[in-house]
């Protein structure tokens, strides 16, 4: 526990390392109502005591950001359950990735990325999920560095099946990569990583670890549902 600790501290300072992951999506994180809204958003606030808030920073977003903002309220309503809500989101998802010039950049591949993860929560479609995997394996032989692709990465080999390149081993060393090479993380990335890291650490049979990534994780935002699955198996356990 000394050393999980010790190491989350270590993210609000400038680490030296040879390779150090860059945070190149961390503008939005800065901007204070759409901080505050993905606060709502992770914490599962009631929609009806924010939606003034979603609509006020949507209207202010570029095209590409409308799309990554989406996949938040997309993931939002299908953690609730709320499939209807959730495919309404999706529309206006697709709408603006319509409206994105496929120029090959980074940004559009992002949006791109969370498009296609969008459609998958929601229809849960075989397609829609191998071109997700697919997708996300190209990015991350094209940045490797930037902590948003990696993490997303680390999910993929997570919860893919072997066949489509999974490995559980491969995950958790990928997330621990990331987090002793970063240098800079949003608040909502570094929860991701700690559950990350808490997911693949059970996973890998470390069931001390694990919940002290969650304990970590929660001390951020409370949980999402992929998350609690794995604590009630923790306690269970004795943990």
């Amino acid at each position: 526990m000394r050393k999980l600790l010790t190491l989350t501290l270590a993210f609000f300072f400038c680490m030296c390392s040879l390779f150090a992951y860059t945070d190149s999506f961390s503008y939005l994180a800065q901007d204070y109502d759409y901080a505050l809204l993905i606060d709502s958003i992770k914490e599962n606030d009631e929609y009806d005591d924010f939606v003034s808030l979603y609509e006020k920073v949507f209207s202010s977003l570029s095209d590409t950001d409308k799309v990554r903002l989406e996949y938040h309220m997309i993931r939002y309503f299908t953690d609730r359950n709320e499939n209807e809500k959730a495919s309404e989101h999706l529309l206006i998802q697709e709408d603006y990735f319509s409206l994105l010039e496929n120029d090959g950049s980074l940004s559009y591949r992002l949006a791109e990325l969370d498009y296609y993860s969008s459609r998958y929560y929601v229809d849960k479609k075989i397609s829609d999920g191998l071109k997700t995997n697919n997708l996300t394996k190209e990015l991350y032989e094209d940045y490797p560095e930037e902590n948003i692709v990696a993490l997303t990465e680390a999910f993929r080999l997570l919860n893919a099946p072997m066949i489509a390149g999974g490995s559980k081993k491969k995950a958790y060393t990928l997330f621990y990569d990331i987090y002793t090479n970063l240098t800079e993380v949003s608040k909502t990335d570094l929860f991701s990583l700690l559950s990350g890291l808490g997911m693949s650490a059970y996973e890998n049979k470390e069931y001390a670890l694990s919940k002290a990534y969650f304990n970590a994780s929660q001390t951020i935002y409370p949980a999402d549902n992929a998350m609690m699955d794995y604590i009630e198996n923790l306690e269970e356990k004795g943990y």
